[in-house]
């Protein structure tokens, strides 16, 4: 009877995390990228911002539409953390009602393309900033000064 409890006790223990616990922490990953559709080498940059940490891609050679990020952070300053920080709640409400959205022309001109996730939702905005629209500009032009800075 006691193993019996025992097991009950920790079963309760071990799945008492709510789904409004796991989604919280997922909603605070962004990953922010570059990303090049027909070229040769490094096509992609993308960086993985959980927990305070910075994560850069690891995929050399291509582009995948699911990147692979390094166990290693690399250091930034505090001031790229606290944009990096923003980015979630800042999301533009455009995107928030476009899920999944393509914005503007991504690399029809061979300019690239930048990819925006936030939690499980993710974006596809154009490069080419001027093709994307008003309400999302300023945004993307926080992406690309990011970008900038971490390449």
């Amino acid at each position: 009877m006691r193993i019996l409890l025992s097991y009950i006790c920790l079963s309760l223990l071990l799945f008492s995390c709510s789904d409004e616990e796991i989604d919280q922490s997922v909603s605070q990953n962004v990953i922010i990228g570059l990303f090049f559709g027909k070229c040769a080498g490094d096509c992609a940059e993308m960086y993985l911002y959980n927990g305070g940490e910075l994560f850069p891609d690891i995929i050399t050679n291509g582009y995948t539409e699911e990147p692979i990020f390094s166990n290693t952070s690399i250091v930034v300053s505090d001031e790229i953390r606290a944009i990096l920080e923003s980015l979630g709640p800042d999301t533009p409400q455009l995107l928030s009602d476009n899920v999944g959205g393509i914005f503007g022309q991504p690399d029809a001109g061979d300019w690239g393309a930048i990819y925006y996730q936030r939690g499980n939702d993710s974006w596809t905005l154009d490069n080419a900033n001027d093709n994307n629209p008003d309400e999302i500009q300023e945004f993307v032009a926080r992406i690309q000064a990011l970008m900038t800075v971490l390449e």
